[in-house]
């Protein structure tokens, strides 16, 4: 049996007895853009088909950072820290599992970058002349990188003199408005115009100038009786002669921009001087507020931009504009100063001075209510049994806490009807009474204080569904909350939302208009197919998304973390807080009391000024959902915000964790005598990021009564690095290094036998081949080196192998020689394709380039009738293929291959063992190469000549030291 042959029967076994479970696709759930701006942090939503608890995920992204993972069956939840990125881009993020599954992957995630725009101004006419008919048209055109597109964009623009009409969208994503100049003006005058992106009012903003010219006498001094041409830019006035007292007279268009002009003036004798003069254009500085909004959430910390330009419209460069009770400004460059401050907590006017010497500018704002608290209670608890009614209770909290009185509150109900208007209690809390029908089964309330719009153009959509999934039954509804606010959280009224959902085939009205709070309820139809469903609202080109799921029977719908960017974070959290909804269920004669409680996080983890979810269910002592008794949440550390009530037995609450502040955290259930809690730890007693980026994650158990976050139980375990077998030394089975390693490098020594033998056919067959026989072995021991890389742990590979002979013993005309530091150094450069499969077997075909060190034969003369060995380097190329098997701790890979040269022609197995050493990446490499050499040699003359068959065969065997990563 053939070497080649050999191999090929090893490559059937293998492949025949290797599991063939072929991954999935990873899908990212959440599709929309995300901010990249280098420090704030995303979180993405995967699933991988066919993921198993027991299966081992790795994440690495292609830059920035992997802050945490966790695992929820076939769910990731990824929060990565990406660059920042300075145009819309991916952020390709490598997902690999090994155990039961073999899979390696890239995703890309969308992202977008942070604010880098400014607004370009231009004018037509681009000049204007006091007096002129008509009047100019303004353009605005953005510039530069931002998170929004063109066309959802809105723009304010202001003008120091004249009023600017309201500003028309064009379909080139520019604006445009028109100016017109006031009835009377006494001088030529630079009129200054600055605008602001109403999406992003504290970073984007433009500043222009467009000069008003006047045609005026200028009288300028010169010598008596000269002759006097005055060049006011380009345009030449005169020439005008100048009368016996020295002055010359012109009457000259004057541009505000031209403070100057050229005086060119030849006396009596033809000597001509010119000098630079100062023309009357009269003015002075100029000083205009940025346009903000018409009005400002109280306590909302606000950029004030303040355009200071001298009277020619160069930018002032003298002492900065004064505003009372700011301090400095930021020079932002090109007449542009910045100011930070913050809106007064008492509601009403707020006037802003700007001075600069004797000039002045004011903006006045209008503080109003910002964003609220809003908690509801309902007595009775449930819907009872039969008609009846029941009491709605409001409590309107400000963010520190401080109950808001005498506030209006907007009411909602669905399967209720409202008794009466509502009713001031005198301590702070509002009721509203509601009739309830003896069929209504379950109602929703939802209450939240009436909020006046800034004027700010709509900057996000933000939703969410009332309850985390639906039954994938076809006919269940979930409601989703569909908020449209400005970059203050503040509502945006009266917008429409296009709806639609990419993925699951659930339905919903496809568009959806909000009210004057710049809130809507949609209601979500669940389809057939059980898993996630992704909702898109397009609110003119501001486009948002929520994910929920559509539930298989008896299967509890995931709770999620929030999803998107930090900004995403945040305002969902701010929403979810002031619009709060109570959802109303009527009580089975089958439900008992509580009787126990089951708390899980999301994450499980905790990270100073991070939110973490609290969800929570409470059961009976059958184990089924008992409604209408909400539970008393307290944490360890942290604020516990407004709890939200599912409706079935289910809650959920954020805790959000002071900044600097660290758990673990402890969390405090209870709901009459059941008790529950969850202890949460820090992702630092996790092992950080880098415990997370090489396949742990964070425990997924939740504790309470129950032991988990589902009725069934469970909980605890999870796939942190400490318990079932991570891929790292730290992990509870064995650890070690990643099994899938982008690149291996190793050091070998070797010892390389050469043999050889010969076959012959005719007359002088037996003296000839006898003289090939007597070639004697020889051999070499040398050192080696290899690199195997996989740039992006993908299926492209590339392969690097040398070797160089340090004492070889030759053998030449029956002699043999000893060579000491021997310069033939095989080597070998190849371009591997692998395809995987989900067991740790796969199978790669490559192409190399090969230098091939080889024992040649050659027949020196028929008289001798002997012949000569030459280790000789020959050229060529090798094509083959064969396998991997990669463990946790080992690495085997068997290849076969044929090399073609103008020589002989060589075949080739290899054998490589890589085995993990203890608590690093470093490795043992073992290595055994078999190449056999074909020649065939014409050799001897007349009677003598005959045929010769040499095989020369290289059997080399290494050990040494290796690096993987």
């Amino acid at each position: 049996m053939t070497v080649t042959s050999l191999a090929a029967r090893i490559l059937l076994l293998l492949t025949l007895s290797a599991p063939m479970a072929w991954a999935g696709e990873v899908r990212v759930l959440n599709e929309a853009p995300l901010l990249a701006d280098g420090a704030g942090e995303l979180r993405v939503l995967l699933v991988v088909p066919g993921l198993q608890p027991s299966d081992r995920v790795k994440l690495k992204p292609a830059e920035g950072e992997l802050v945490a993972m966790q695992q929820d069956g076939e769910r990731l939840v990824v929060t990565l820290r990406p660059p920042q990125a300075y145009s819309d881009g991916t952020l390709r993020l490598t997902v690999s599992v090994r155990g039961a599954m073999k899979l390696d992957e890239d995703v890309l995630i969308p992202l977008h970058p942070p604010h880098k725009a400014q607004v370009g101004l231009s004018f037509s006419p681009e000049t204007w002349t006091a007096g002129q008919k008509g009047a100019v048209t303004v353009t605005l055109k953005p510039e530069g990188s931002h998170p929004l597109p063109a066309t959802a964009r809105r723009y304010a623009v202001a003008a120091s003199l004249g009023v600017v009409s309201a500003l028309k969208a064009n379909p080139d994503g520019s604006f445009t408005a028109t100016w017109t100049p006031p009835a009377k003006i006494t001088g030529p005058v630079n009129v200054v115009f600055t605008t602001t992106d109403l999406t992003a009012p504290d970073v984007v903003h433009g500043l222009s100038v467009f000069p008003v010219m006047m045609k005026r006498p200028q009288v300028v001094s010169a010598t008596p009786g000269s002759r006097n041409t005055l060049v006011v830019g380009e345009t030449p006035y005169g020439p005008v002669d100048a009368g016996a007292d020295g002055k010359a007279s012109f009457s000259v268009l004057m541009d505000p921009r031209a403070p100057t002009a050229t005086l060119q003036s030849v006396d009596n004798s033809g000597k001509r001087t010119d000098s630079v003069v100062p023309l009357d254009v009269g003015g002075g500085p100029i000083l205009l507020f940025a346009p903000l909004s018409s009005a400002v959430p109280a306590g909302q910390t606000v950029s004030l931009w303040v355009a200071a330009l001298k009277a020619d419209g160069t930018p002032w460069s003298d002492v900065p504009p004064r505003i009372d009770g700011l301090a400095d400004p930021v020079v932002e460059g090109k007449g542009w100063f910045r100011y930070t401050a913050t809106a007064p907590q008492a509601l009403g006017p707020w006037t802003l001075n700007a001075a600069m010497g004797e000039q002045k500018a004011s903006l006045t704002l209008q503080v109003i209510d910002p964003p609220s608290i809003v908690s509801l209670t309902a007595n009775p608890r449930t819907l009872g049994e039969g008609a009846g009614e029941i009491s709605v209770t409001a409590t309107a909290k400000s963010a520190a806490g401080v109950a808001l009185t005498q506030r209006p509150l907007v009411w909602s109900a669905d399967g209720l009807t409202p008794v009466g208007p509502p009713k001031a209690n005198g301590d702070g809390t509002v009721t509203q009474k509601y009739k309830v029908s003896a069929s209504q089964q379950s109602a929703r309330v939802l209450a939240r204080l009436s909020l006046k719009p800034t004027g700010l153009a709509t900057a996000r959509v933000v939703a969410w569904p009332l309850r985390p999934g639906v039954p994938a039954d076809g006919q269940s509804v979930v409601e989703l909350v569909v908020l449209t606010v400005d970059v203050w959280g503040m509502p945006v009224p009266n917008q429409t939302v296009a709806l639609t959902a990419p993925l699951g085939d659930g339905a919903l009205a496809p568009t959806v208009k909000t009210d004057a709070q710049g809130l809507a309820v949609v209601r979500y139809r669940a389809g057939t197919q059980p898993g996630p469903a992704r909702v898109r609202l397009d609110a003119g080109g501001v486009v948002g998304e929520l994910i929920l799921w559509q539930t298989a029977p008896g299967e509890d719908a995931p709770v999620l973390p929030a999803l998107g960017d930090a900004q995403d974070f945040a305002a969902l959290e701010l929403q979810q807080r002031g619009a709060s909804t109570l959802r109303l269920t009527r009580v089975g004669a089958d439900s008992g009391p509580p009787a126990a409680v089951s708390v899980a996080t999301v994450p499980g983890y905790t990270t100073p000024g991070a939110a973490v979810l609290v969800t929570v269910r409470v059961l009976d002592a059958q184990g089924k959902a008992a409604v209408g008794e909400p539970p008393k949440i307290t944490a360890s550390i942290g604020t516990v915000g407004v709890l939200s009530d599912s409706g079935d037995g289910s809650y959920s609450v954020p805790v959000q964790l002071p900044p600097g502040q660290d758990g673990p955290l402890t969390v405090t259930v209870s709901v009459g005598s059941a008790q529950g809690a969850a202890s949460v730890p820090t992702l630092a007693s996790l092992g950080g990021p880098e415990a997370l980026a090489s396949g742990g994650g964070v425990p997924s158990g939740g504790g309470g009564n129950t032991g988990g976050a589902r009725p069934s139980g469970g909980g605890g375990g999870g796939v942190a690095p400490s318990g079932g077998g991570g891929a790292r030394p730290a992990g509870g089975g064995g650890g070690g290094l990643n099994d899938d390693a982008r690149l291996r490098m190793r050091a070998s020594a070797f010892e390389m036998a050469y043999l050889q033998e010969t076959s012959s056919s005719g007359l002088g067959a037996a003296p000839l081949g006898a003289a090939f026989s007597a070639l004697p072995p020889s051999g070499a021991v040398g050192a080696g080196l290899s690199m195997e890389i996989w740039p992006t742990r993908g299926a492209l590979g590339i392969d690097a192998r040398t070797k160089l002979g340090l004492y070889r013993v030759s053998v030449g005309a029956g002699i043999a020689e000893v060579k000491l530091i021997d310069a033939v150094t095989p080597t070998q450069l190849g371009l591997h394709y692998r395809i995987r499969t989900q067991s740790p077997v796969s199978f790669f075909v490559g192409g190399w380039g090969s230098l091939t060190d080889t024992l040649l034969f050659e027949f020196e003369t028929p008289a001798r009738a002997s012949v000569a060995g030459v280790n000789q380097l020959v050229f060529g190329g090798r094509v083959g293929g064969g396998l991997m098997i990669e463990t946790d701790r080992v690495y085997a890979r068997i290849e076969v291959g044929e090399s073609f040269t103008p020589l002989p022609s060589v075949t080739h197995a290899a054998f490589t063992l890589d085995v993990l050493r203890n608590n690093s990446n470093a490795l043992w490499t073992f290595g055994l190469d078999y190449d056999r050499h074909n020649l065939s040699l014409t050799v001897g003359e007349g009677a003598l000549e005959d045929t010769v068959t040499v095989s020369a065969q290289q059997i080399t065997a290494m050990a040494g030291l290796g690096m993987a990563f």
